[in-house]
């Protein structure tokens, strides 16, 4: 619609000059003319903020709903599918009477097995038969819990294929220069090793995952 009414005024501007040349030819121009002449440009000027607002020719909001529309498409649904507990593991929470061993340099979830756990946790974990297991925050995406103390509320498994879900408490009180933490130990059946782990707080934060 903006292309047709450049055009529009590019013919009309020729074809209004023509006239005006010609009236002033037959000596004829006048007040009236003038005042015409005015309109037409005045007319002219419209266009141009039609052209320039986006207003079609029935005074319809053109840009307006373009915009909406690509708003429209880049917008789609953030919506996740909701995560179902089908089924609650039993878990035990370690606690460290003269203070936990060194942690890693990194958050996530560790995993602690016979073969496979250092030294300071050998007599940790019930290793015949229990896995050991650690959730650790990041200190620097997860600062804000800094000097939490954390306890697992619950282990759950899912809906989703090999995801289970482990559900956390956080209070202050703890260490300020250590990040959250928890070591737990779970039933070697109950979670598998090579099992995928999301950790959210009690009010559905997530926390890793």
């Amino acid at each position: 619609m903006p292309i047709v009414c450049e055009t529009y005024i590019l013919n009309d501007s020729f074809i209004y000059g023509v006239i005006v040349m010609g009236l002033w030819n037959h000596r004829i121009f006048s007040w009236i003319g003038f005042v015409m002449a005015i309109v037409l440009l005045t007319g002219m000027s419209s266009c141009d903020q039609w052209i320039e607002t986006g207003k079609g020719w029935f005074g319809f909001d053109t840009k307006e709903k373009k915009q909406t529309d690509q708003k429209a498409k880049k917008s789609p649904s953030t919506e996740q599918p909701k995560i179902a507990e089908t089924k609650q593991i039993s878990s035990t929470t370690i606690d460290w009477i003269n203070g936990p061993p060194p942690l890693p340099d990194h958050g996530g979830v560790y995993l602690y097995t016979q073969k496979d756990h250092p030294a300071e946790l050998d007599n940790v974990f019930r290793y015949q038969s229990h896995n050991g297991w650690l959730i650790l925050l990041d200190r620097y995406t997860l600062s804000k819990y800094m000097g939490y103390k954390m306890q697992v509320k619950r282990v759950a498994k899912t809906d989703q294929p090999n995801l289970y879900k482990i559900v956390v408490s956080l209070t202050p009180g703890g260490d300020t220069t250590q990040p959250a933490f928890c070591f737990f130990e779970v039933s070697k059946s109950d979670l598998p090793e090579k099992a995928r782990i999301i950790v959210e707080t009690e009010k559905g934060e997530l926390l890793i995952g």
